[in-house]
């Protein structure tokens, strides 16, 4: 399973105050707590501890924030592919699309249209001159 970031798992900024982080863990926990929770998910509780327990403790946090730093950093060094990839797929030939779907009008609303229309002629030959 992937680690999420413990700072999103909080809903916090990464420079937030540990009363936050406090605030933050105590809402959470009312919320997905298994015995007192609206919401009641162990999964979902387990990672909220994890991240308050790493977050709560300034020395393991200041090594956290050192780890996830060295991880954005090596994501910078990544190159992209000089040049791109080739499709292994030919693309599909090109069609047509009837005229209705290209303008965006849908049956019902041509469908609308015309029955306002007619009405309206309707309405017109029957008040006449």
């Amino acid at each position: 399973m992937k680690e999420k970031d413990f700072y999103s798992v909080l809903q916090v900024s990464s420079s937030a105050e540990q009363a936050a982080i406090q605030r933050a863990y105590r809402a959470l926990m009312r919320r997905y707590h298994p015995d007192a929770g609206w919401e009641q998910d162990a999964a979902r509780t387990k990672q909220i501890n994890a991240a308050y327990d790493v977050l709560s403790d300034p020395e393991k946090r200041r090594l956290y924030d050192a780890q996830r730093l060295k991880q954005e950093k090596g994501k910078e060094k990544k190159r992209p592919p000089s040049r791109p990839k080739r499709p292994t797929v030919a693309p599909e030939p090109f069609e047509a699309e009837p005229f209705e779907q290209r303008r965006g009008i849908s049956e019902r609303a041509l469908f609308l249209w015309s029955l306002a229309f007619i009405l309206t002629l309707v309405a017109l030959l029957l008040t006449g001159p």
